[in-house]
């Protein structure tokens, strides 16, 4: 509730957006937060941040909202990043994972999980000279082909009950280089991407260069953190597109 001295309710609400959507609330939290740690003595920037998130329950009727399997909460995430002095620099609230995107994360890492099991099979093959074992090692083979189509096919009836996710999973395999495996992996274990910056986006999946410096030392960045299915699963496609795709190629001549 307002105080009875504000403006109408409407009034209120119409500045408060047009403040949030020129990004002005977030200027001024900058500014206090390098006003502050002057005060403190500390450098205006911070050179090392703290990145946490909470699941929150929601209660309005509509809006976007998603399933926290792991705390059984239903609702939506809440991210912050604070400095070492514990003041605020960035937040924001996006919705947690819906059950379908749950489901998927499940089947994915059983599917990666039959993968390295063929993987190795196939390595131990190379090296068994008794005709039971060459045998066994076939079957066992072809059981791991067939679970894995298995859980390629109910992925696939997951995403094409969803029509957001249908949506989504269209977007993604449309780009050259990124294909029905790695769009997957991206809706199940990366349900923020579409509402994130560029930036925070590469910082999300592990793929920022993060600064190595201390006082007058700097040294080399590294890419570090972040979601490491997720990384994994974008480092074959990144190659083929650096080699197919005209605006990642354009993007790499001009960077």
């Amino acid at each position: 509730m307002l105080p009875k001295d504000f403006t109408p309710v409407s009034t209120v609400q119409r500045y408060f957006y047009a403040l949030r959507d020129s990004d002005m609330w977030q200027t001024i939290n900058h500014l206090q937060v390098m006003t502050a740690r002057q005060i403190e003595g500390r450098e205006a920037r911070s050179s090392a941040e703290v990145i946490d998130s909470q699941s929150l329950k929601t209660t309005e009727s509509g809006g976007p909202r998603g399933y926290d399997a792991g705390k059984k909460i239903r609702g939506r995430k809440r991210h912050i990043i604070t400095d070492t002095l514990g003041l605020m620099l960035f937040v924001t609230i996006r919705p947690t994972r819906s059950p379908q995107q749950v489901q998927m994360a499940e089947l994915i890492n059983a599917r990666d999980g039959l993968v390295r099991d063929r993987t190795a099979l196939k390595n131990r093959e190379k090296n068994l000279t008794i005709t039971l074992l060459k045998r066994q090692c076939r079957q066992r083979l072809e059981q791991i082909d067939r679970h894995i189509e298995a859980l390629d096919a109910e992925i696939a009836s997951l995403i094409a009950a969803d029509a957001a996710l249908a949506r989504r999973h269209q977007i993604l395999t449309s780009i050259a280089g990124v294909g029905t495996l790695t769009a997957n992996q991206l809706i199940a274990t990366m349900p923020e991407l579409g509402s994130l910056e560029n930036k925070q986006a590469a910082a999300l999946a592990g793929l920022a260069p993060i600064a190595r410096q201390s006082g007058q030392w700097k040294g080399k960045r590294f890419i570090t953190g972040g979601r490491a299915n997720v990384r994994q699963a974008l480092y074959m496609p990144a190659l083929v597109a650096a080699r197919y795709n005209p605006d990642l190629q354009a993007e790499l001549l001009t960077g």
